[in-house]
């Protein structure tokens, strides 16, 4: 049985060194929090915009309720949603009558913002 748990943790190890050093890694930007190497970049974008939208969905939505947008991401419940490449909480500013939703993502390309509504982004139709 100990021989066993040996070769599993040498054949775990082995295959893990293998994908850490593949040479399409070697160039991109080391693995942040919440990112996972399985998703590709543009995965990881597509999730990150449709968190945003949420997000303005939900400012649109406490709007409505009290004549104001949310000046927290706690106001609307939502203080905990992050970017799904970097980990880190989305920014959200906000006055009485307008709202800016971006993401923290520290590399380039940035995965955009929503400011009134209005996204950064141009949608593809996908």
């Amino acid at each position: 049985m100990r021989t066993f748990s040996v070769i599993g943790v040498m054949v775990l190890l082995f295959v893990s060194v293998a994908r850490t050093t593949s040479e399409d890694n070697l160039t991109a930007p080391p693995l942040q929090a919440g990112m996972s190497s399985e998703n590709s970049f543009a995965t990881n974008t597509q999730q990150c915009r449709a968190s945003m939208r949420t997000l303005a969905g939900q400012a649109v939505i406490f709007f409505a309720a009290n004549d104001r947008y949310p000046r927290n991401l706690k106001e609307i419940d939502m203080a905990g949603t992050v970017c799904p490449t970097c980990g880190l909480k989305y920014q959200l500013t906000s006055g009485d009558d307008h709202f800016y939703i971006e993401c923290p993502l520290s590399f380039s390309p940035d995965h955009g913002n929503i400011d009134d509504g209005v996204t950064s982004w141009v949608d593809s139709g996908n």
